[in-house]
């Protein structure tokens, strides 16, 4: 598994569309720089190091509705909570 990246957002309003962008901006990067390619993504011409296959978040509102929205472009990739936050909330942290 490889950890491609991570983007510090704070400090920014987030809003579904934001991080829906931010997301997309992502994946769009790993393609044109030729690190990754995108689950179920067809007329890749160059040669992938590896490939997108999960978006992972905590549970917010506008995480929740972001991943709705990458997974009507991207129908292959999976997404899923953050385990974590989900224990935290279970204990009340």
């Amino acid at each position: 598994m490889d950890l491609h990246s991570t983007l510090d957002i704070t400090g920014v309003a987030e809003t579904s569309r934001v991080d829906a962008s931010v997301l997309q901006k992502v994946l769009d990067d790993g393609q044109e720089k030729a690190t990754s390619s995108v689950a179920g993504a067809t007329g890749v011409h160059k040669v992938q190091v590896s490939k997108a296959i999960c978006v992972l978040s905590d549970s917010a509102n506008p995480k929740v509705a972001a991943k709705k929205a990458l997974l009507d472009k991207h129908p292959a990739l999976t997404t899923v909570l953050c385990f974590v936050h989900q224990i935290n909330r279970m204990m009340g942290v």
